[in-house]
């Protein structure tokens, strides 16, 4: 009888075990997500950065960091009720930071919402002028904006925003509600978006492997006229430079290596002198090294989450 308890907590044990890695597994999923949302942030990419920090918070990522990112974004693309949501649950998590109540100060402009903008802009000043590790980061930016420090910034700003003329703050308002709230993607619909913009992506890409690829082992396989060899590094060059730069836009460095060597080897102005053997070898190394490319940059991700 003592038998069937022991083996009872035995299998849940086990279901423990497994859902905690599930999770464990979800989390890092939603981490990766947060990654390439932040790649596209910096490259200003705002609807695909919203779309990699939604798949981050429906895998349970939920940090300040996100909820700000996403609102940023969201108030580029002119969502400012979303946005606000955004803003609000950040400051919820991280209350000491100046910079999410100017933000959400500023997306409330654009609902009418005057008596909101003003009390997070006080806030945003008064918090502005603690010194902390991060209004000193906060100062930095704004000293490179050509404003004295942010509490300056900040003040500038809200002077801005009183003297705009009411006609202006009446269309903004009439364009953010009439735009309401976005279309709230479902998990599926999101990962199916991405994958269309992925592959839609890799097309040109392809397309330019495709004819590299021809070149080079034409090259290898048989002798021709001085010309050609000209031509081949005139249309390579740029093929693996264009190459290295996607690489990097996916976060994938080690090809962005790969392809700026190639591009430097092909390149027609400052030229890489070889014997013919050579450049066989290393012509049919370069197609080895596409063909490679194209299964890698073909999955989402190195790790198969969720990666461009």
């Amino acid at each position: 009888m003592l038998a069937f308890p022991y083996v009872a907590d035995e299998m849940r044990g086990v279901r423990e075990t497994a859902d905690e890695a599930r999770k464990a597994r979800k989390w890092l999923e939603g981490y990766h997500a947060f990654e390439d949302g932040k790649g596209h942030y910096s490259a200003r990419r705002d609807q695909e950065a919203v779309d990699c920090f939604d798949k981050a918070i429906e895998c349970g990522l939920e940090d300040a960091d996100v909820f700000a990112l996403r609102g940023s974004c969201l108030q580029s693309l002119e969502w400012n009720l979303d946005a606000i949501d955004d803003f609000t649950r950040a400051i919820s998590l991280q209350p000491d930071d100046c910079n999410l109540y100017f933000q959400r100060a500023m997306s409330k402009t654009a609902t009418g919402d005057q008596s909101g903008f003003e009390a997070d802009m006080q806030q945003a000043i008064l918090l502005s002028k603690v010194d902390s590790p991060l209004n000193r980061n906060y100062n930095q930016g704004a000293k490179e904006m050509g404003w004295a420090n942010t509490t300056a910034m900040y003040e500038g700003q809200a002077i801005r925003s009183v003297r705009k003329p009411d006609f202006i703050v009446q269309k903004d308002v009439e364009r953010t509600m009439h735009r309401g709230r976005r279309p709230i993607k479902s998990h599926g619909s999101t990962d199916v978006g991405m994958k269309e913009r992925h592959i839609a992506g890799l097309v040109g890409l392809y397309a330019a492997w495709l004819v590299a690829a021809a070149m080079l082992v034409y090259a290898a396989i048989e002798n021709h006229p001085y010309s050609y060899y000209t031509l081949l590094r005139w249309v390579c060059c740029p093929i693996f430079a264009y190459s290295a730069v996607a690489a990097h836009e996916k976060n994938r460095m080690l090809w962005v290596w790969i392809f700026g060597v190639l591009a430097l080897l092909y390149n027609p102005l400052f030229r890489v002198h070889l014997d013919r053997s050579t450049w066989t070898n290393v012509n049919w190394a370069t197609v080895g090294a596409i063909v490679i490319a194209a299964f890698a940059f073909w999955r989402p991700d190195r790790n198969k989450q969720n990666r461009d």
